[in-house]
């Protein structure tokens, strides 16, 4: 059975999910420790709803936390023979497959006619296995991406030997593309067989028993963005299991047909007649809220949309913010924010100009304080701050939050940051390394010598790691080591303002 409820509000999806699992725990199974299947789409998400379960419980326990993708090849090994538990397409194991794939067809060894373009930059590359390498991690991403968006219109034709219908793709590039797939899945010994996901559907469909093998039910918490191939499988899958897709949507009304007003306005420029068609709404829903419509479009596609139910909040605040929220699940294209502005105390929507990623950390530090002084039932793992890149910025969230006095010091932890990058003195490491690559410039070598590590290393404390950035910084520092380090960027070889004019002005001034 396939359950699909929706709500504007985490914290109602939350609790509604809390709920089914006080009200229908696991019956007794040959399996006594089998848990709930819980899938989330971050290890943030996980944890805030592990702390939601603690909360109520007191306790949370057997539960077990996946990914939408690895929760289905999971599943799909335990049905169906031959299906590896992860997923072949994964880009971190098919990185390497294509790696040695690269090296066998420059030696000739399966020569493609098709093959030229890449050849061509295979030859160019022949002393660059770091080259080569990006190479195959950007080829893999782009299948596995083709594999969960592309499966039957682009990658089903290819291993036919044929090139697909449409415009997305130039008939040179599809044809590469195409030759290396074929490559790529002979190596895996797939060949022209169905995707492995379309088998484990197919099974579901074919044997009724495969649910012994199967976990009672499977839940999906504020998955935002499923794949047509996932939800598919999982429609399938809520023919032998119980399936619950607890969905976070912006509004409660319909609002796929809304535009923004800037895009009417340019179509009426061009007079184009879908002007006339659209319709005009709220503009922050209409211009962010095409991924959530999306999904909702497939869920009704999937019949998920049937067995809805709503768990909406009334937006009944008087605040900045709960009055853009207010705008936004009601389809107010023009809220009445001038109450709210007018209020010097209201807090609630705050935006800080900053002249670089280490000064806003700084103010979102000194802010978090105040704010956790200002209100004793605050505590920090209530709080979550969110980033555009946190593999980029992870180095200097370790300098400003982690080089803080004891006194003042704030618990944090970093989620989502690529594997390599999980540990603070690799993050070091990889930065030192790419520095020369790089414009070496005063902001970055001092995040480095803010990392905790870094500045042990040389003797300094915290006090002691901020006089010397300041020196460095009166003393005129801000990019290269000097003027022919400037000229290897492209711009005029003068020395003023690199590292060399300024440490020669620290030893004049000494």
């Amino acid at each position: 059975m396939l359950r699909f409820i929706r709500s504007d509000c985490t914290d109602r999806l939350a609790d509604a999910l809390i709920d089914t699992l006080a009200a229908q725990p696991l019956a007794p199974t040959p399996d006594a420790l089998e848990p709930e299947w819980i899938v989330v789409p971050s290890a943030a998400v996980a944890r805030y709803v592990q702390q939601r379960i603690a909360r109520r419980f007191g306790i949370a326990a057997d539960v077990q936390f996946t990914y939408p993708a690895a929760t289905l090849w999971a599943l799909a090994a335990r049905v169906v023979p031959g299906i590896a538990a992860e997923s072949p397409f994964d880009p971190s194991s098919l990185t390497w497959r294509i790696y040695a794939l690269l090296d066998v067809l420059e030696r000739g060894d399966a020569s493609d006619a098709a093959l030229a373009p890449l050849a061509t930059y295979l030859d160019r590359t022949r002393d660059d296995p770091v080259a080569r390498m990006q190479l195959a991690q950007a080829l893999a991403e782009l299948f596995d991406r083709y594999t969960t968006f592309r499966s039957d219109v682009w990658l089903a034709p290819w291993a036919r030997g044929e090139l697909a219908a449409g415009p997305q793709l130039d008939a040179p590039t599809q044809a590469w593309q195409a030759a290396l797939w074929r490559h790529i899945v002979a190596g895996l010994g797939l060949g022209q067989a169905p995707h492995p996901l379309e088998r484990f559907r197919a099974a579901l469909a074919r044997d009724p028993r495969v649910r012994e093998a199967l976990p009672r039910r499977v839940r999906l918490f504020a998955v935002h963005a499923l794949a047509p191939l996932y939800w598919q499988t999982y429609a399938a899958l809520a023919e032998a299991i119980d399936v619950e897709i607890y969905h976070r949507e912006p509004s409660a009304e319909y609002y796929g047909d809304l535009l923004p007003e800037r895009r009417i306005a340019a179509l009426r420029a061009q007079a184009n007649p879908l002007a006339d068609v659209a319709e005009s709404g709220n503009d922050v829903l209409a211009s962010w809220g095409r991924q959530a419509i999306e999904q909702l479009d497939l869920a009704i596609a999937t019949g998920a949309w049937d067995a809805s139910e709503e768990r909406h909040a009334r937006r009944m605040g008087t605040s900045l913010l709960a009055r853009v929220q207010r705008s936004v699940v009601e389809l107010d294209p023009r809220p009445d924010l001038a109450p709210a502005l007018d209020d010097a105390h209201d807090r609630s929507l705050v935006i800080h100009a900053c002249t670089s990623l280490q000064r806003q950390l700084e103010a979102l530090h000194d802010d978090l304080l105040a704010r956790l002084d200002a209100d004793p039932t605050l505590a920090p793992d209530d709080i979550a701050v969110f980033v555009p890149d946190i593999d980029a910025a992870a180095p200097m969230i370790d300098a400003v939050f982690g080089a803080m006095p004891a006194a003042i010091r704030l618990p944090y932890r970093m989620t989502g940051r690529a594997q390599p990058q999980a540990d603070p003195l690799v993050a070091a490491f990889l930065a030192l390394l790419d520095l020369p690559r790089a414009r070496f410039s005063a902001e970055a070598v001092a995040a480095l010598l803010r990392v905790p590590a870094c500045a042990r290393r040389f003797g300094l404390d915290a006090d002691a790691v901020e006089r010397v950035v300041a020196l460095v910084a009166d003393a005129g520092a801000r990019w290269a080591l000097d003027a022919h380090d400037r000229a290897r960027h492209g711009v005029p070889a003068q020395g003023r303002h690199t590292w060399t004019y300024a440490l020669e002005r620290l030893v004049l001034g000494a």
